[in-house]
């Protein structure tokens, strides 16, 4: 290196070469991490100006450094929670799992599942033909080698997920879709920041597990509305968390068919420990529980620090509830372009439920009111309130992805603040 600025010019043809080094040679697990984490950083920087460190002021000089030398604060560590002990690293190389990818084209979209800002879920799901849960599922748990660590038949995990994702209904918003980004958005914590290092196999797997099935069989109405109804479902789960309960009957149920028990060579012990996790984790989804859960989280942090390692079982799980609940509202932090096909799609879904509340002679919904809703203000207050702050707690044990999401999140108060103007 002659210590020249990086230009933009060579930028492109480096990412092209890191991606070739990474589908084509033999690398080892450590080396293929390293690598993608390399293509990553680089993409960032392609959508950035001209990079050179003496140019850099202090907190993005800090931010190169702390990035640069992540690798070498990675070490193996002991790990006894669920049962289910390994070595680190855990991820694997895509290239190397046996996933259902038809085209060059979904193939190119899977190996960007790391990436918070390149992946596309919309994509996946046309080039999937309809099956972008399974295409994520699949995908992650090969990506952490859980296949092999834990003796997971490929065929029964294809067809338990295949199941699920016929069991999601086809809202605008809660829907397949959404599922498989929330569980792509999952991924991306669990590859790009340190804490994710530091959990067992059995927890790494009920994150997933969680994710991939945390809306199935949502109805497209909120709690609420199935309480004010007096839905068979609300009677059936007391008005408590009424869709969230379901959900996890759902799958729980869609795991005892033949065919799809992924979990049988468990240990009684094991399976009520991953049984347990799951529940607590889907259960965390409900927004009704948001406030809570994030000052829990955020007391947590503050007296224990950053290092998972550190903490007690309870407060392991809170961090797994976290980064779940993130990952659920996280839409509205990717990039605009994608979070402006989800904001079109949960402002349609809450729009039909205020017709049906208008239809039935009920009180309309706060956000669901076609006639009052104005969009560019709902939105900014959700980001404001609700994502932002969210994020900014989460990045005390995530910084790495977290920074990635707020970027976005400044990105789009920006485009509800004029939109707001022009109203």
């Amino acid at each position: 290196m002659d210590g020249s600025p990086l230009h933009r010019e060579i930028l492109a043809p480096s990412i092209d070469v890191l991606n070739r080094i990474q589908a084509d040679s033999q690398l080892s697990e450590s080396e293929q991490y390293a690598v993608s984490h390399l293509c990553n950083w680089l993409e960032e920087v392609d959508e950035a100006d001209d990079i050179d460190d003496k140019n850099l002021d202090e907190s993005a000089l800090t931010y190169l450094k702390s990035y640069r030398e992540s690798y070498s604060r990675r070490k193996p560590y002991p790990a006894d929670r669920g049962g289910v002990v390994g070595p680190t690293p855990r991820t694997t190389s895509l290239r190397t799992c046996s996933l259902d990818v038809t085209t060059p084209q979904l193939a190119e979209e899977v190996l960007q599942i790391d990436n918070w800002n390149r992946f596309d879920v919309f994509q996946v799901g046309n080039l999937s033909k309809g099956k972008p849960l399974e295409t994520v599922t699949l995908a992650l748990f090969a990506r952490h080698d859980l296949l092999e660590r834990l003796k997971i038949p490929y065929d029964r995990l294809q067809k338990f997920v295949r199941d699920i994702e016929r069991a999601y209904n086809s809202n605008p918003y809660h829907n397949n879709i959404h599922a498989a980004d929330v569980t792509q958005t999952l991924g991306c914590f669990l590859a790009n920041d340190d804490f994710a290092r530091k959990l067992t196999d059995l927890e790494l797997a009920a994150m997933i597990f969680a994710t991939c099935i945390h809306d199935v069989g949502h109805p497209g109405v909120s709690n609420d509305f199935l309480v004010n109804t007096k839905n068979e479902t609300a009677l059936l789960y007391n008005d408590v968390s009424v869709n969230e309960n379901m959900h996890l009957a759902t799958a729980f149920k869609i795991l005892r068919r033949p065919g799809n028990d992924l979990w049988e060579h468990l240990s009684p012990d094991q399976f009520r420990f991953f049984r347990r996790t799951v529940i607590q984790i889907v259960l965390a989804t409900d927004m009704a529980g948001h406030s809570e859960l994030l000052q829990a989280f955020t007391a947590n942090l503050k007296l224990l620090g950053p290092d998972i390692e550190a903490w007690g079982a309870d407060q392991r799980n809170l961090a797994l509830r976290m980064c779940v609940h993130c990952a659920d509202i996280a839409n509205p932090a990717k990039p605009l372009p994608l979070a402006l096909q989800w904001t079109h799609r949960v402002v349609t879904e809450f729009f039909n439920q205020g017709d049906a509340e208008r239809k039935r002679g009920m009180p309309v919904s706060v956000l669901c009111d076609r006639e009052k809703v104005e969009v560019p203000k709902s939105q900014l207050a959700f980001l404001t309130y609700v994502v932002k702050p969210t994020f900014e707690a989460l990045e005390g044990l995530a910084p790495i992805t977290a920074g990635y999401a707020l970027n976005n999140i400044e990105t789009a108060v920006r485009h509800w603040e004029q939109q707001v103007e022009l109203l």
